[in-house]
């Protein structure tokens, strides 16, 4: 039979103790670094889709005004083109088409 040796026993108990409260504190510290880490990346990353927001909000900006440009000169081409189709009328065309337009609205006020 072996002989029991408390005090030899509770130095061991005592040692292991030590050398399992020195592995939960690496794994804490392990654990806070690893925490640190996942914030500086969340972080990083709400930061970098806040700037891909900005630049597609710029850029469909920028787009729209270009399309309400390219439509303001295709509205002024077309009343430019309207307004050279009638620049080639002549004064007096217009006076009788005026006299005919108001001898149409005399004769339909008569008829009424």
């Amino acid at each position: 039979m072996t002989a029991v040796h408390p005090l030899g026993d509770l130095e061991r108990l005592f040692e292991l103790e030590q050398r399992l409260e020195a592995r939960l504190a690496d794994a804490r510290r392990e654990a806070e670094r690893l925490v640190a880490d996942a914030e500086a990346a969340a972080t990083a990353r709400a930061r970098a889709l806040e700037a891909e927001l900005v630049a597609a909000a710029s850029a469909l900006d920028s787009s729209i005004q270009a399309e309400r440009e390219q439509r303001e000169r295709e509205i002024a081409a077309a009343a430019a083109e309207d307004a050279a189709r009638f620049e080639s009328v002549s004064p007096g065309r217009v006076r009788t088409l005026a006299q005919l337009v108001v001898e149409r609205l005399l004769q339909t006020e008569e008829r009424a």
